[in-house]
């Protein structure tokens, strides 16, 4: 199974670095919303989710439940291609040098 990154749109506020959907296109699938975050050293893909509050508590519900190795697989394909070519030209634009 393989995972695209398309429509990807900058945000860069807090650890939110970038908005984009996954395609799947063995199973003519596209999941919308997906962020790249970035903390300290680490950069990962959260799926979809929607922020609540419990017990005066912010939380995240997700709305895709992916496995540790599906999500591991998507971070390993959709990472790079959010910093390699096309996806970074739309997420940093022209860089002068």
């Amino acid at each position: 199974m393989t995972f695209k990154a398309t429509n990807i749109k900058p945000v860069n506020k807090g650890s939110i670095v970038c908005k984009f959907d996954i395609e799947i296109p063995e199973m003519g699938m596209t999941i919308r919303e997906c962020t790249l975050i970035r903390s300290k050293d680490r950069e990962w893909v959260s799926m979809p989710s929607r922020a609540y509050e419990a017990n005066g508590e912010k939380k995240y519900f997700s709305y895709i439940f992916c496995s540790q190795e599906t999500l591991a697989k998507v971070n390993k394909e959709v990472i790079p291609q959010l910093s390699h070519g096309q996806a970074a030209d739309e997420l940093y634009g022209d860089v002068p040098f």
